[in-house]
């Protein structure tokens, strides 16, 4: 006799503990930057962007996890990162973490009415409501303003406790 047991919605095989981003392990895509002027990369655990300056309208670039990472319920994770923002140009950019479709609470880093320069993020926390497997991903955002110049940001250093 036969018998069938569903899958635990936690499955192992299903959850990987967090990476930090890196060209193995993340997938990037692009929305409106061109390769003319722009550019965009991994750095060391993280990743900078940069608007083509000749390009107009908004433009996006997302970059995701190649798998899924484990939360488990009623668990408060902190994400913590550096940041360089330059901001001397008009073009805006925005950049937020993204778990599960919902923007991590104090992650955002802006170019719109900051100094250019360097900082860190050491608070940026995501409560998990229920236990499984989510996306993670880094959301840069440039606004919808035509320039003849670009601004960038660059996440450095992303890392996740508990991990």
């Amino acid at each position: 006799m036969l018998t069938a047991t569903a899958a635990p919605a936690f499955a192992a095989s299903q959850c990987n503990n967090f990476v930090t981003p890196s060209a193995s392990a993340w997938t990037v895509t692009n929305q409106n930057i061109s390769a003319a002027g722009g550019t965009d990369g991994f750095q060391t655990g993280g990743y900078k962007v940069v608007q083509d300056p000749g390009s107009t309208g908004a433009a996006s670039v997302t970059v995701t996890a190649n798998q899924r990472v484990r939360f488990l319920a009623g668990t408060t994770y902190t994400f913590s990162f550096n940041f360089y923002r330059y901001v001397d140009n008009p073009r805006s950019v925005v950049f937020t973490l993204v778990v599960n479709g919902t923007t991590v609470t104090n992650s955002t880093v802006t170019t719109v009415g900051t100094a250019t320069g360097n900082g860190s993020v050491s608070n940026a926390t995501y409560q998990a409501t229920t236990s499984g497997c989510y996306p993670v991903a880094l959301s840069f955002v440039y606004g919808n303003e035509s320039s003849t110049t670009g601004d960038d940001i660059t996440i450095t250093n992303l890392a996740r406790s508990p991990a």
